[in-house]
């Protein structure tokens, strides 16, 4: 697993449901928690029964990560910047990772545990960004 998939399992993000269309104008992406908060509102937004809505989703949702955006890489530096977080120590070893990005999701993951809630969901918030 790779640690920006960590820091979406961390965060409570890893099995989003993800619904793509086209309105005949635009592509759109929408994630949901569940599959059944996915399903509510396709029925909702095109007033599908239940059966009509499953039908679409089996043959055009699935599970996936959201994007990890370059906005999304810039708020969590600035939560990093902000909390004064710059480095990752693990005893007294220094860990290196492959990729900037890599290394930002890294410094999520460790400090992970020592996060208080809210903090948490500044994390969550930011990792949700476009996927509404």
């Amino acid at each position: 697993m790779s640690e920006i998939e960590k820091m979406y399992e961390n965060a409570g993000l890893s099995n989003m449901w993800v619904e793509r269309y086209n309105d005949g104008y635009y592509e759109h992406e929408r994630y949901y928690n569940s599959y059944k908060e996915m399903i509510n509102n396709m029925m909702k937004a095109n007033d599908w029964t239940l059966t009509e809505a499953q039908e679409v989703a089996k043959r055009e949702c699935r599970k996936e990560l959201p994007p990890f955006t370059a906005e999304k890489l810039i708020n969590l530096e600035m939560f990093l910047i902000n909390k004064g977080e710059f480095g990752i120590k693990k005893g007294s070893v220094d860990i290196t990772f492959e990729s900037f990005t890599s290394c930002i999701a890294g410094l999520i993951n460790n400090l992970w545990q020592s996060l208080t809630q809210e903090e948490r969901k500044q994390i969550k918030i930011i990792l949700q960004e476009d996927n509404q």
